[in-house]
């Protein structure tokens, strides 16, 4: 009997066991519990390939950036010492003009410009001569002084400059020195510039431009090329051919555009450079009035007469 009874016993804790392992949760629940551990390795591995990909792109996209400015930076160290000098040019002292009085030029130059852009005729013409230029707009330049000087003959313009080069690659203490020059003929009008001392492998003059210039019934400017240079590049001959009005890209912007209709020409004469007015008659005057834009210059000249600026008032004559 006492066999019997624990023959019973483990039978009974074999039926419990059993039953336990039903319970238990089987392998292919453990399988499926550890995928997403699987699938979360996955991703993390994806997201570390994306992220080193963009690091090497970055990186190389640095790398070549670095690489072409230190490129950029020796092409261009090596064309400043072609077209610079170590020596500058001295130049004639020019009388400084009192700060005042050349605050008045200045404020005269603005305001001339200011009423073009307006639509208005300044109350004459812009004259300056040589002395102004040299001893007013350059003298009180940190840059130019010194190292620009303008000369006014009958009509051509000379400026000879020694600029420095302090701020471009291999610029320190080097010198651009070259002499520009302007020349206004009737119906001619032509500019150059040359370097004073030979640029190997550049024909002279480094610059060159000559215009046909006309003036139509529209009262607007045409610049015509007759000839072109710059460095070794000649303006082709079939633009040339084409007589295309060059101004006219000016007479589409619409700050230029005013300015230009305002003008009526330049002339250099007596060591003085003047923009002449284009001074319209009572029509040109009624139709302004009626664009609103003379209401605008009456109450412009109120409130320069009434400014406590002595130079405005000086030129505006009250």
């Amino acid at each position: 009997m006492e066999n019997l009874d624990i023959d019973m016993q483990n039978i009974d804790m074999g039926i419990s066991i059993m039953d336990m392992e039903t319970l238990l949760p089987k392998q292919e629940s453990k399988d499926r519990a550890t995928k997403p551990l699987k699938k979360s390795r996955r991703s993390r591995s994806c997201c570390e390939v994306f992220l080193y990909t963009v690091l090497f792109l970055i990186g190389l996209t640095t790398t070549v950036a670095v690489a072409s400015g230190i490129w950029g930076y020796k092409v261009m160290g090596r064309e400043v010492i072609r077209f610079t000098v170590t020596t500058p040019l001295s130049f004639e002292s020019a009388d400084i003009m009192d700060e005042d009085d050349c605050d008045v030029e200045k404020e005269r130059a603005n305001l001339f410009f200011d009423m073009l852009v307006a639509g208005q005729e300044p109350i004459e013409d812009l004259s300056f001569s040589a002395a102004t230029i040299n001893g007013c707009f350059i003298a009180y330049s940190d840059y130019l002084r010194g190292n620009m000087f303008v000369s006014l003959e009958e009509k051509d313009l000379s400026v000879k400059m020694s600029l420095p080069a302090y701020f471009l690659p291999n610029g320190n203490h080097r010198y651009f020195v070259a002499e520009a020059e302007l020349n206004i003929g009737p119906t001619t009008f032509s500019t150059s510039l040359d370097t004073l001392t030979p640029v190997e492998g550049i024909s002279s003059p480094t610059v060159l431009a000559k215009f046909d210039t006309h003036q139509y019934e529209d009262e607007e400017f045409d610049f015509e090329v007759q000839y072109g240079k710059f460095l070794n590049w000649y303006v082709p001959q079939d633009y040339i051919e084409q007589r295309e009005n060059i101004m006219d890209y000016l007479y589409e912007d619409p700050e230029i555009a005013p300015i230009l209709s305002g003008v009526q020409g330049l002339s250099i004469n007596h060591d003085m450079i003047t923009i002449h007015v284009r001074r319209s008659g009572d029509e040109v005057n009624d139709k302004t009035e009626n664009n609103g834009m003379g209401r605008r210059m009456t109450n412009y000249y109120s409130i320069m007469k009434s400014a406590s600026s002595s130079s405005i008032q000086r030129f505006i004559g009250f």
